[in-house]
């Protein structure tokens, strides 16, 4: 076996993964000691100079006399040793473009073809929101074109002296002058989709500000820096860049933000709330009716959601689970053929099945932008020094539990990381309603937070949070100027709104009941979506367990057959036909493992909003490797029974 072509590529992927987790440790500690110096410099009050009494004007006389004669000695001393060095000016010199730019702009024939680009893309830039020159970006394209040219000119070559699969490098041009329209459409695409979970709580932003007396463009510009709502800030960039670069009123950016975004939603929104400023309707009662409107829709696409990936996980199932017990059962009728198509579901079927349900789950799954963290160096030096100190033993078993172990390590500061987010979501609907209840008796924002900062019915991780926040406003921060500490994007947006309402000076508890009452809403909506979509995980856990039960009925059938028998001619001979190929063992283990990784991992992915989850992994290739270890006892068990 050590003598084989896989063994040598994994030894040479586990170098490789060893070398990337020692650069990936360096380069994080360097990150996390740069962040760290930064929070102290940031954290640190600044020191106050103090009081010096004010010089008479002869005390300054005589100090400018003083420096006047020390510059003078110091010249006279110099001047004998001195050298000129240059012409004794500095020039400036302008900014350059970079060299892709530089180059297409020499030759006119690429600078025509470069500001015919431009023209076509440059419609596609404001629905994708990005701060880029057209210019630039097709500049960059043309030259990476005339770049791949001598790729497609060498490629008759190749083809002829090495192998026929390299004319395929003739399209390479084609495909790099193409790339800038599939770029853009997937940036607007992307843009779009990611448009679909800001929209509704930013909705009820702009109801809350409105009640506050803020008009949308305000709260719009309110989300620059904040890193709440990131596809939103992306477009409340250019509507400031509207209205300061292009001379536009609030309005009137706002109404050319909304004919340009690509969004129907923000589309509507944005131009109904200027059609309703300008007619002098009631633009509060707008905002608050389209908060409801897309309260609505963000409850129907979380049904939505459950019922669609529970129709995926049963293609996940069936293919992973059904496909795989029919090749082993195959055996039977043609071996050697099955294990052909075994190898090809190995190679080709499990990672297309795999690559395309992750795609239609990532596609239709809400966005959730809680935010978690491991040490995927950590992990994978673990996991490369399993596989080494346990290759020499079993090599599947090497496979499985190197990978269990590299799942584990990343996977428990991950599933830290959600109990902490899970218990602030659990408080934070009570929270909310404790600060309306506290409005309703005309107590500021600031001072309900300090006084529910004990609060025993909230998460202890919750009173800590409130006491961070009490901290800081007592050393005279606003609220709106609080980073607050949390993962949960939930918390992290209440509190966002709970500064701009306390900033605004709004008082009334009408906004923070409709803050409170959405949350609420959307939190219930995505708990159910939760336990809908979490017996999935539990029934791929059994994977592992059935393709081994079923990979050792198999071998031990087969072995007992062509087992050779006494005086039975017949029967060595039909033992000898239908006996079980000497790879069978090896692709048995590899559709266990498979299988059994990448059912756990999709159902781990479309239950908790993130594929850093990775605890259900490590124990789904745990069982696994019990699995692959208990076949041949089933094996035996089944000779013994039925021989």
């Amino acid at each position: 076996m050590y003598e084989t072509e896989i063994f040598w590529l994994f030894i040479a992927l586990a170098l490789v993964l060893s070398l990337l987790a020692i650069g990936l440790v360096i380069r994080k500690a360097r990150r996390i000691r740069e962040v760290k110096r930064q929070k102290k410099e940031l954290e640190q009050p600044p020191v106050m100079p103090p009081p010096q009494q004010q010089p008479t004007p002869q005390q300054r006389q005589r100090e400018r006399s003083r420096a006047v004669s020390l510059r003078a000695r110091i010249a006279y001393y110099f001047s004998a040793i001195r050298k000129p060095r240059g012409k004794g000016r500095t020039e400036v010199e302008p900014a350059r473009e970079p060299l892709p730019v530089r180059w297409v702009s020499k030759k006119e024939f690429a600078r025509r073809t470069a500001i015919q680009l431009a023209q076509t893309i440059k419609d596609y830039i404001p629905k994708a929101a990005l701060p880029i020159s057209s210019y630039r970006f097709a500049a960059e394209h043309v030259f990476y074109v005339f770049l791949s040219i001598p790729v497609a000119v060498a490629a008759p070559f190749l083809a002829y002296f090495l192998h026929p699969v390299f004319l395929a490098l003739l399209f390479v041009p084609l495909l790099v002058f193409v790339m800038p329209w599939l770029r853009l459409k997937s940036a607007v695409g992307d843009y779009r989709r990611a448009t679909d979970a800001e929209l509704p709580f930013f909705t009820v932003h702009a109801a809350v500000s409105q009640s506050a007396g803020l008009n949308i463009f305000e709260s719009l510009c309110s989300t620059i820096g904040k890193g709440i709502f990131r596809q939103i800030e992306r477009a409340a960039l250019l509507a400031r860049r509207y209205f300061r670069v292009l001379g536009l009123s609030p309005m009137s950016a706002i109404e050319k933000l909304g004919r340009e975004h690509p969004h129907q939603g923000m589309r509507q929104l944005l131009l109904g709330y200027t059609s309703e400023f300008y007619s002098g309707g009631n633009v509060s009662s707008f905002l608050e009716a389209k908060a409801d409107e897309h309260l609505r829709l963000t409850r129907y696409r979380y049904d939505r959601y459950a019922k669609d990936v529970g129709t995926i996980m049963e293609i996940i199932l069936t293919t992973l689970l059904i496909v795989p017990t029919m090749l082993l059962m195959g055996l039977f009728l043609v071996p050697e053929g099955i294990v052909t198509l075994g190898i090809g579901f190995l190679s080709l079927g499990i990672p297309i099945v795999l690559a395309s349900c992750y795609s239609m789950i990532r596609a239709m799954q809400p966005r959730d932008y809680t935010e978690y963290s491991s040490s995927l160096p950590l992990a994978l030096g673990l996991a490369a020094l399993t596989f080494f100190a346990l290759i020499f033993f079993s090599f599947w078993m090497a496979v499985s539990l190197s990978v269990g172990v590299g799942c584990l390590v990343y996977g428990i500061p991950v599933a830290l990381q959600r109990r902490e987010v899970s218990a602030h979501e659990r408080s934070l609907p009570q929270f909310l309603r404790d600060v309306t209840e506290f409005q309703k008796l005309n107590y500021p924002i600031t001072k309900a937070i300090a006084r529910l900062r004990k609060n025993p019915a909230y998460a202890p991780s919750f009173r800590r949070l409130l006491e961070e926040v009490t901290k800081k406003i007592a050393l005279g921060y606003r609220l709106a100027e609080i980073d607050v500490r949390s993962r949960s994007w939930l918390t992290r947006m209440a509190f966002f709104h709970l500064g701009q309402i306390a900033e605004s000076g709004g008082l009334s508890p009408k906004s923070t009941e409709l803050l409170t009452e959405f949350i609420t809403r959307v939190k219930e909506a995505r708990d159910e979506t939760r336990r809908t979509v979490s017996m999935h995980r539990m029934i791929s856990l059994a994977t592992p367990l059935i393709l081994a039960v079923i990979s050792g009925l198999m071998m031990g059938t087969l072995s007992g057959i062509s087992a050779p028998q006494t005086g039975e001619a017949v029967g060595s001979a039909l033992g000898a036909l239908i006996s079980p190929p000497p790879v069978f063992a090896e692709m048995s283990y590899a559709v266990i493992l498979f299988s059994s990784i990448g059912v756990a991992f999709l159902s781990a992915y479309a239950t908790d909003y993130t594929a850093k989850n990775t605890i259900w992994v490590a124990l789904s290739a745990f069982l696994g490797a019990a699995a692959i270890s208990l076949i041949p006892v089933f094996s035996s068990l089944v000779m013994s029974i039925i021989f």
